[in-house]
């Protein structure tokens, strides 16, 4: 057979011409992904665990106004928490404690893989239902160059002028062979597609957005409804803990506190008072006595 001939057919043109659209297609696609993927991964390479509590505000800045990630962000905020604290202040000591005390760093209530994975990096960014039907196409052009060829094939027969029979025969049995050869070539593409476009996928998409979970994983701890509980009961008991030593020791403190009171205040007072009555007794005594010795002079 001659190859030149076969490469020239229109219909093989068309099958190598679907393949290389759809398979740089397929290629830029990934590579955008990729290139997108690459500069996550970059940017969260910057901040630290301990230093995100400090830098988040730079961190949502980037993400909000990056048209790639601003919507997977803006969902992903409403699951961060960030350490609450109050300001204790008594007569003793004034200090800052937190209500919580499962850290005090950033935390979220729910895996981060529940908004950065493959459909939310990957396939919503692109058309990956058309990427999957490519090799479909693929496959379906070969019966139809097929039955084509094959139609055309039996159609240029001419068994009235037995000068050209020859030469009809000829052109069947190669339109025949085309045709075989044009099932097969959409088929054969079709499969390398199939595992080109794995591979692509696999090494430029899936494995970056693994890679881009597990550093969301170490930079963000996760604090469960469990884990929220346990805090709770950890901080109810402490409480509770506190008001019965307090209970104990209240009724003594309040007694030992009267007992000095009345010991260091009202009693000097009482004495006080007692002194004083007896010396205005005295008074009035020595008055009356003295009276009394002048009326008996007088009598």
């Amino acid at each position: 057979m001659d190859i030149v001939r076969i490469l020239l057919e229109p219909a093989v043109i068309i099958i190598l011409s679907v393949f290389l659209i759809l398979l740089i297609y397929t290629i830029v696609k990934y590579l955008y992904i990729s290139n997108n993927l690459n500069r996550l991964i970059q940017k969260f390479a910057e901040f630290k665990k301990q230093e995100l509590l400090y830098r988040f505000k730079e961190l949502d800045e980037y993400f909000l106004n990056d048209n790639f990630t601003s919507s997977i962000w803006t969902e992903f905020k409403k699951i961060v928490i960030f350490p609450e604290k109050i300001y204790v202040n008594s007569e003793t000591e004034s200090r800052i404690e937190t209500i919580s005390d499962i850290n005090n760093s950033i935390y979220i209530t729910c895996d981060s893989s529940y908004f950065f994975n493959e459909e939310s990096l990957i396939t919503s960014k692109i058309n990956y239902r058309l990427i999957q039907i490519f090799p479909t196409i693929l496959t379906g052009l070969g019966p139809f160059f097929t039955f084509l060829k094959l139609t055309y094939a039996f159609s240029t027969l001419d068994f009235a002028d037995t000068e050209n029979m020859a030469s009809s025969m000829n052109n069947l049995i190669f339109n025949i062979q085309l045709a075989a050869i044009c099932s097969v070539l959409a088929v054969g593409c079709s499969l390398f597609f199939m595992a080109l476009e794995k591979i692509m996928y696999n090494t430029l998409c899936r494995s970056k957005v693994l890679y881009l979970q597990t550093q969301l994983g170490a930079l963000f701890d996760i604090g469960t409804s469990e884990r929220f509980l346990l805090d709770i009961l950890k901080e109810t008991k402490y409480k509770s803990g506190n008001e019965a030593v307090l209970a104990n020791v209240l009724p003594e403190a309040m007694s030992n506190v009267l007992n000095k009171n009345i010991t260091e205040g009202v009693l000097p007072y009482l004495e006080n008072i007692v002194y004083s009555l007896n010396k205005l007794q005295e008074a009035i005594a020595g008055k009356n006595k003295g009276n009394s010795d002048i009326i008996d002079k007088l009598f």
